[in-house]
């Protein structure tokens, strides 16, 4: 095992800003008052659930990609623990975390710019392996192999890479085979033996072509590319819900189409249902969502929150926040499967310690804790 692994820092222009990281440790006991800025954390009793990790996706070319971990047993908030954990692994984290998965023993964490995938053990967060997967996005697994979305597959006629997925062995950690898909893949979902990428194509608008509009589905069994399925422009993240239903949401152009939610059903027929969405998740019958969009007035970013109910087809009045919370910048969301609590990522000025936000399961604020730069993504482990 080589633990002696350098993050190298690779510039992605979709994201800027310049960020500083603020590393430290912050521990909390349940019902202990933490600093003022913040409030105590209630442990939920008695659950199969052993905590969380969090990714926090860092600044671009800052190489400060850090991972939290908390503890519901002891209630103790921890941050930048991979360091910690790891202090032989040169760079640390490395650069722009973008997804964080489980899947057996082992946490993977997609880092995007540092072209790797880094794979950790699940119970201590041990550097296991650095899998190098150019410009990767998104992490899901079938059958013994993790599914990695790259923007870097292969070249076309207008010097345009068009993206590709990874297939990762998750036994030996080893890539046994690539599938070309559509341009810059962003999100990916597994429906069946099929899988599921949203197509972005930002990186061809950029350089004066179009948005990717389609979802590429690929036949597992032998891992080629089957069809493409015309949904929307600029399409990023893809999630099931229990029924085997795909939601894709679209972030539009920026300027004159708006973001949106779309339903991919069982026969790969497409619905629209008219809800902005830069972020979601699903849990039973209700998909959650959020928006960011700029108000001219107050001339700052206002979030809004979406709660839908996926069986009657019906948005739930008042979203799923209630309290008058509000996020300055809302970058993840996840839903505890067995308390219901709602957990929000708040990047704040993507330059400083973000925070994360803890919700009752009817939108009650619970608690917060400051996390690393950019916090993002959200995994549950289990005891």
């Amino acid at each position: 095992m080589n633990y002696n692994v350098k993050r190298t820092n690779f510039a992605r222009p979709k994201i800027c800003g310049t960020i500083a990281i603020i590393a430290c440790v912050l521990l909390m006991s349940c019902d202990k008052q933490p600093n003022d800025e913040q409030e105590k954390v209630i442990c939920p009793g008695d659950s199969s659930l052993r905590g969380f990790f969090l990714l926090n996706e860092g600044g671009l070319s800052e190489n400060n990609s850090t991972l939290d971990y908390f503890d519901y047993a002891s209630g103790n908030y921890s941050t930048d623990i991979f360091s910690q954990k790891n202090p032989s692994v040169v760079g640390g984290l490395g650069s722009l975390g973008n997804d964080l998965q489980i899947y057996g023993d082992k946490l993977y964490a997609a880092i995007n710019g540092s072209n790797l995938v880094e794979v950790m053990n699940v119970n201590d967060a041990k550097h296991i392996k650095a899998i190098t997967v150019a410009n990767c996005r998104f992490i899901a697994f079938h059958g013994g192999n993790a599914y990695v979305s790259s923007y870097m597959g292969e070249v076309d006629e207008n010097d345009i890479y068009r993206g590709k997925i990874v297939r990762i062995d998750t036994a030996s950690l080893n890539i046994t085979g690539q599938c070309i898909v559509g341009y810059q893949p962003e999100g990916i979902a597994i429906r069946g033996d099929k899988l599921y990428v949203a197509n972005s194509g930002w990186e061809r608008k950029m350089a004066g072509g179009s948005y990717d509009s389609t979802v590429s589905v690929i036949d597992l069994v032998n891992f080629t590319k089957i069809k493409d399925i015309n949904v929307a422009i600029n399409l990023n993240f893809i999630i099931s819900d229990a029924s085997g239903k795909l939601y894709v949401n679209s972030f539009g152009d920026f300027v004159n189409v708006g973001s949106d939610v779309f339903v991919i059903d069982a026969n790969d027929q497409v619905e629209r249902l008219d809800i902005r969405a830069d972020n979601m998740t699903v849990d039973d019958d209700f998909l959650y969502a959020y928006s960011n969009a700029w108000d001219i007035a107050a001339n700052a970013s206002v979030a809004s929150y979406v709660l839908y109910n996926t069986k009657t087809k019906s948005i739930v009045p008042g979203g799923f926040i209630t309290d008058g919370t509000q996020l300055i910048l809302p970058n993840g969301i996840a839903i505890n499967p067995e308390t219901k609590e709602i957990f929000l990522a708040d990047a704040e000025d993507r330059s400083n310690s973000g925070k994360l936000y803890c919700f009752s399961h009817d939108g009650k604020q619970k608690w917060t804790r400051r996390t690393g730069v950019v916090p993002r993504s959200i995994t549950f482990t289990k005891n």
